[in-house]
């Protein structure tokens, strides 16, 4: 999705395997969360959908105030 602070778009499986590498290099997480955290992420990233139509992401991050606008 798009970052609510740069406007930049992240691909969620790109986002989701990085949090998965991040959670595998924390040792400040007990190893029992982390093993939960490590199903968890990769359960998701095999279940996120591919991207589809990625030339609407030009299109939406040129129109994003106003769909924010219009989604409040």
């Amino acid at each position: 999705g798009l970052d609510s602070q740069t406007g930049d778009f992240v691909d969620p499986v790109d986002a989701l395997q990085k949090e998965l590498e991040d959670v595998k290099k924390d040792d400040s997480i007990p190893d029992s969360d982390r093993k939960q955290l490590i199903e968890e992420l990769t359960e998701a990233i095999k279940t996120t959908p591919p991207l589809e139509h990625r030339e609407n992401i030009d299109i939406v991050k040129a129109h994003r105030a106003e769909i924010e606008q219009a989604l409040q």
